[in-house]
């Protein structure tokens, strides 16, 4: 699709190998050529030649740029890791609070229920002594050994209650731990490599 606006560039190729000026600059009309075509070549035929001193003094410092970069680059990267072995100190120490926490909440729990137990079991003693029996004027239907059994019954589901709840504790508590350790050989496993 060519446009009737734009004029267009002429080219006399020669296909004679004897003619030296045929690929030279100095065959082409410049008449012929855009402004900014003739502006090209007028540049291109006064940049100066560059020595052979000047060539090794740009690679040299294109060297050292690029040795900046990269060393730049490596500081970055120490310290991405850095921040994400802080970062991960940071949340092993939380968990570990929450951990301590929990189980400081848990054995006031356990302490509580064995102050409310024990003043049951005084209320209980008490109610049910021959002394206050006598006084009532009715028994309860209930005997000592009966209520003893079900104290006993009581006080063993309490320790299982207390044995898995420690255990579950002390689950959650290995699992912390394992992520500890999982997270630590990561971080140090990418540390090794930027080093």
């Amino acid at each position: 699709m060519m446009t009737a606006n734009k004029p267009s560039i002429t080219f006399d190729i020669v296909l004679d190998e004897n003619s030296t000026s045929a690929g030279s600059l100095e065959s082409i009309d410049k008449s012929a050529l855009s402004p900014r075509l003739q502006r090209k070549l007028q540049e291109g035929t006064l940049r100066k030649s560059v020595s052979q001193e000047e060539i090794e003094q740009r690679l040299s410092q294109a060297e050292s740029r690029r040795r900046s970069i990269e060393e730049s680059r490596v500081q970055r990267a120490k310290e991405a890791v850095e921040h994400a072995k802080s970062i991960a100190e940071q949340v092993r120490q939380q968990k570990e609070e929450e951990a301590s926490q929990m189980r400081q909440s848990l054995e006031k729990r356990i302490e509580d229920a064995e102050a409310r137990r024990e003043s049951m079991k005084t209320t209980t003693l008490s109610a049910t002594s021959p002394a206050n029996r006598s006084r009532s004027g009715s028994s309860s239907g209930i005997s000592q050994e009966e209520i003893e059994e079900k104290l006993q019954a009581a006080e063993t589901r309490r320790l299982q209650i207390e044995a898995a709840k420690k255990a579950k504790l002390a689950e959650d508590h290995a699992r912390v731990e394992e992520v500890k350790a999982r997270k630590l050989s990561m971080t140090s496993s990418a540390g090794d490599s930027f080093a």
